[in-house]
C-alpha cells in the first residue's frame, strides 16, 4: 500500500479511532487500526468487539493495499510534522511515513488477516434523523445512566418510539432522565444501547459535518451511518425497566422557582456538603420560601432562602447535590418546577413549560 494524504486529516482520524481500539491479550491485533487504500479512498477501521468504527478519508492512491497501524503511535508521530501532505506506505509489516524532511519507519503487525470484520446488517428496522437531534437526545439523559456493568440494562441509554416522539431514557436506580424528541416512525423501536458505546457514538458524531444520520437496528446490533463514518454497536439483550409507572402525575407539594437563583444557591451550598453530598431542601408554603442548605462538621453550615411559588404541604427532604446539579444541563427554561409527594418518594423535576424533559430523583436517607 502507498498513498499520499493530508497529514492533519489522517492524524485526527487515527486519534478518534485510538479510543476504540481494544486491549485484548488474546487478540493483540485489536490494539491496531486497519487501513485499506482503494480508489483514492483510505478506509480506516477499529473495533474492541463491543463497538466498531469505520471512517473513509479521501486520499491519492499510489498503490492499493492494506495494513494495520498502531493508531496512538502514528497519530503522535504525525503531530509535530509541519508538512501539509505526507506519503504513507507499508511493506513487510512495516509502516513508512515520508515527507521532504522525514523518513520514519514504524513496526506494524504480523497476521493482518486476523483483523475482525465489522458486523453487516442486511435486515433490520431503519430510519433517519437529524444528527444533532440524536446527539441532543442522548446527551440530555446519558449522565443519569449507571456507570457500572453489573446491571447492563441500566448501564445504558434506552431509546424507543411512540406515535409522535423518539424517547431517550437513562437511569442508575437513584434518578431517571427522560427526553422526548418530536419524531414520526412507521416502525416500533425499542433499543438498549450500552453506556460506554453511547459515549463514543456522541464523540464520533459530534465531529461530523453531515446533517443526516441513518440508523439500522436488529435484535443484537445497531449501525449508525453519517457521511463517511459508520459505527456498529452491540445492543444489550434485555428488557428495560417499566419506568413510566414510576413517574407520579399529581403532587402534594409543587414549587416553581428561578433556575438561575437555585443554581447559584447550589454553588454555595456544595462547599458545606459532607462526604455524602447531602443537601436539605425545606419548603414552607406559608411564607413562599424555598430553602436549601447543608452541614459539615469540619467546615460549617449554610442555609439559603429563595423566593418561590409554592402550592401544597410543607416538606423537609434530603437529596444528593450532584443528582440535583446534573439535572440543569438538560433545562433551557428560566424557571424550574419541582413536584413532591413525601420525603421518602421520588421528586419530579422539569423546566417550567417544557413537557419534553422529565427528571425523577430519589431522596436520600439522613
Amino acid at each position: 500500500m502507498k498513498i499520499e494524504c493530508g497529514k492533519e486529516k489522517i492524524q485526527n482520524t487515527l486519534a478518534l479511532l485510538d479510543r476504540i481500539t481494544g486491549k485484548h491479550l488474546s487478540l493483540p491485533i485489536l490494539s491496531f487500526v486497519y487501513c485499506e487504500a482503494k480508489k483514492n479512498t483510505l478506509i480506516l477501521r477499529a473495533t474492541n468487539l463491543d463497538i466498531g468504527v469505520e471512517i473513509q478519508v479521501p486520499i491519492k492512491t499510489i498503490q492499493e493495499g492494506f495494513c494495520v497501524v498502531p493508531a496512538h503511535l502514528i497519530s503522535n508521530t504525525l503531530s509535530p510534522i509541519f508538512f501539509e501532505n505526507i506519503i504513507l506506505s507499508s511493506e513487510n509489516n512495516k509502516i513508512f511515513i515520508t515527507t521532504p524532511k522525514h523518513n520514519i519507519i514504524v513496526n506494524g503487525f504480523v497476521g493482518i488477516e486476523d483483523f475482525p470484520q465489522l458486523p453487516k446488517i442486511e435486515k433490520g428496522v431503519s430510519f433517519e434523523i437529524e444528527t444533532k437531534q440524536f446527539i441532543y437526545g442522548i446527551k440530555n439523559v446519558l449522565y443519569a445512566a449507571a456507570p457500572t456493568e453489573i446491571k447492563p440494562e441500566i448501564a445504558s441509554v434506552y431509546f424507543y418510539t411512540t406515535k409522535n416522539n423518539l424517547i431517550f431514557v437513562s437511569t442508575d436506580g437513584f434518578r431517571l432522565a427522560e427526553k422526548k424528541i418530536p419524531f414520526t416512525s412507521v416502525d416500533e423501536i425499542h433499543t438498549i444501547l450500552p453506556y460506554k458505546n453511547a459515549l463514543e457514538i456522541i464523540r464520533l458524531l459530534e465531529g461530523s459535518e453531515y446533517n443526516q444520520l441513518s440508523i439500522t437496528i436488529t435484535t443484537t446490533q445497531c449501525v449508525f451511518k453519517c457521511g463517511s463514518i459508520t459505527i456498529s454497536s452491540r445492543l444489550i439483550d434485555g428488557v428495560y425497566p417499566d419506568y413510566p409507572q414510576l413517574i407520579p402525575h399529581s403532587f402534594l407539594t409543587e414549587v416553581s422557582l428561578s433556575k438561575e437563583e437555585f443554581l447559584a444557591a447550589l454553588k454555595v451550598t456544595q462547599f458545606f456538603c459532607d462526604s455524602s453530598n447531602q443537601i436539605i431542601i425545606s419548603i414552607n408554603p406559608t411564607d413562599s420560601h424555598f430553602e436549601v442548605g447543608a452541614r459539615n462538621s469540619s467546615v460549617g453550615e449554610n442555609t439559603i432562602s429563595l423566593d418561590a411559588t409554592i402550592k401544597g404541604e410543607p416538606l423537609d427532604v434530603f437529596y444528593n447535590i450532584r443528582y440535583i446539579n446534573e439535572f440543569f444541563q438538560s433545562i433551557n427554561t428560566p424557571r424550574v418546577i419541582f413536584g413532591f409527594n413525601s420525603k421518602s418518594k421520588p421528586a419530579v423535576l422539569r423546566g417550567e413549560g417544557d413537557g419534553m424533559f422529565t427528571y425523577l430523583v430519589m431522596p436520600v436517607n439522613r
